[in-house]
């Protein structure tokens, strides 16, 4: 793990996931545009659900860059990357088994999806949020997951049709991300897993 932290926080890997993340977050935006044409101003932040994740994660890469920190980014970035992260690969493959085939853009999105979460648990010892960082990431999350299914803002999907079986799962994977990250933080306070920069870190409240 010692050997993991060390390779993460290199200048040319960190500055490497700076770019990677930051790219991927313009590139998210922009793959939203047609949606976010199509939907009431009041909801717009609510419809890039992926590259928002991307973009809060991407900050949290640049304040460890500089050596410092804010536990909502961490919060928002750590929470937000798993879940969309996780949601965009589970849907893919559902649509894919449905109609037999994921087209090879769909593959992509697998790959840059799958990694977001990955990534988010690679940093785990760098984190430094607490119960009300974690409340209100969480609270965000399941207040998006209302909005979406309610007022039908979600990311489009190939069919309508599995909207009620995909919302409540989608409700379902936020509570399980929500209380996965829970149980880490509360692992902090014994073993201190999440322990993060120890030299001259400056926190950003």
């Amino acid at each position: 793990m010692r050997r993991l932290l060390e390779i993460l926080t290199r200048p040319q890997i960190l500055m490497t996931l700076i770019w990677v993340n930051g790219l991927g977050t313009l590139y998210g935006y922009y793959w939203y545009k047609d949606q976010l044409l199509t939907t009431p101003p009041i909801f717009l932040p609510l419809v890039p659900d992926s590259p928002t994740s991307s973009l809060f994660f991407t900050l949290f890469l640049i304040l460890l860059w500089y050596n410092k920190r804010n536990p909502y980014i961490e919060a928002f970035g750590a929470l937000l990357s798993v879940k969309y992260g996780f949601w965009a690969v589970g849907i893919i493959f559902f649509f894919g088994y449905l109609y037999g085939e994921i087209h090879w853009s769909s593959w992509m999105l697998v790959v840059s999806h799958f990694g977001m979460a990955i990534e988010a648990f690679l940093f785990l010892r760098f984190y430094t949020f607490k119960g009300k960082h974690l409340l209100a990431a969480g609270s965000w999350i399941l207040f998006n997951d209302w909005v979406d299914y309610t007022f039908d803002v979600h990311p489009w999907l190939q069919s309508d049709e599995f909207d009620i079986p995909i919302s409540w799962l989608t409700v379902l994977l936020s509570i399980i991300v929500i209380s996965i990250f829970a149980f880490l933080r509360n692992r902090k306070s014994e073993s201190n897993k999440f322990v993060g920069i120890k030299s001259e870190t400056e926190y950003i409240p």
